[in-house]
């Protein structure tokens, strides 16, 4: 009997051990990695909901699928998302401060695009602009994109569910865009995009976003295994 509940022991840990294995956290490098890694749970935000043909500002708050902007009415975004400004910085401290809807061919865009605004010129504190998903994700991917013409760098912060921060990685944008992602099994409940103070800021586009299927059949393989082992152990022991 002993023998048995060690085997038994010996089975839990090795599917723990697995399940571990797959709970990874980390820099996702290309867009097909990220589309690979969430498969048909991603949600992709190309920000074509609405249409404009010349920038339309929104310094109101923060901006989700109910939130009504004007005359380009309500559902411009997709829901699960709340983009906003860092509301620890108020409008009045820098100018304008409040969130860009910017039109294809803005200043060399390719896309419709979305960006924070705020302050000009030398402000210290400048675009800094937020992710929050309504519900944690385990994965995320942008494109970071800048104007024309102009130098545009700024720090990705990513935060989990419990708004502690687990990564941070200065990003360069460009006109075609410059990937960014991340995965975090655990969760990811927030993004923080913090322009560079002086410089141009950074638009966005084409937010990818989900929870990854959780790769059962791994484990479950394992499971059966040791099971198989464990009987067939048992029968010689007979």
């Amino acid at each position: 009997m002993q023998h048995k509940t060690h085997k038994l022991k010996c089975l839990a840990i090795s599917l723990l051990l697995s399940i571990a294995h797959n709970a990874e956290a980390g820099l996702i490098s290309t867009r097909a990695e990220l589309n690979t890694l969430l498969g048909a749970n991603q949600v992709l935000e190309d920000f074509e909901g609405f249409s404009i043909s010349s920038q339309t500002r929104y310094s109101a708050g923060p901006l989700d699928s109910e939130t009504t902007v004007g005359s380009l009415g309500n559902h411009l975004v997709k829901p699960g998302v709340t983009y906003q400004r860092n509301p620890d910085y108020g409008i009045e401290l820098s100018g304008y401060r409040g969130i860009d809807f910017n039109p294809s061919g803005y200043f060399g865009a390719t896309s419709q695009r979305l960006a924070g605004a705020g302050g000009c010129c030398s402000a210290s504190i400048r675009d800094d602009f937020q992710f929050i998903f309504t519900a944690p994700i385990t994965a995320f991917g942008l494109d970071l994109t800048a104007y024309s013409g102009f130098a545009s760098s700024g720090t990705v912060s990513v935060f989990d569910k419990q708004n502690n921060l687990i990564a941070s990685q200065t990003v360069t944008g460009t006109v075609e865009g410059s990937f960014f992602g991340w995965e975090n099994a655990d969760g990811i409940g927030k993004v923080f995009l913090h322009d560079v103070p002086t410089r141009n800021y950074i638009q966005f586009d084409n937010l990818g976003y989900g929870v990854a299927p959780v790769p059962l059949p791994g484990a479950l393989y394992l499971f059966a295994s040791a099971l198989a082992g464990l009987g067939l152990a048992n029968r010689r022991k007979a």
